[in-house]
């Protein structure tokens, strides 16, 4: 199984606010397996001034379909754009 994280703000203790939603899901489903899970730790989550809409990234909700490439693929040698195709969606 493959474990994804969150990237941490910057007190690399509290993720929240997320700083990097969009980049983390890219990175999460470019390499992804079948058995893959993304989130957080607890940390932050006993705190009143956090909302459910920071807690959970709509991001979250977007259903990008299965994937269609098995693994992510450079776009050309020495580039350092990976790209993988979902079925609803282009990953870059």
């Amino acid at each position: 199984p493959y474990l994804f994280t969150f990237t941490l703000n910057e007190y690399f203790v509290d993720p929240f606010p997320m700083p990097f939603v969009l980049q983390d899901i890219a990175q999460f489903l470019l390499v992804r397996g079948p058995f893959s899970w993304i989130g957080h730790g607890w940390m932050g989550c006993y705190d009143d001034k956090w909302t459910s809409e920071i807690l959970r990234p709509k991001e979250l909700d977007v259903d990008y379909g299965i994937p269609v490439d098995e693994v992510c693929y450079e776009t050309f040698p020495k580039s350092g754009v990976f790209v993988r195709d979902w079925t609803r969606a282009r990953v870059q």
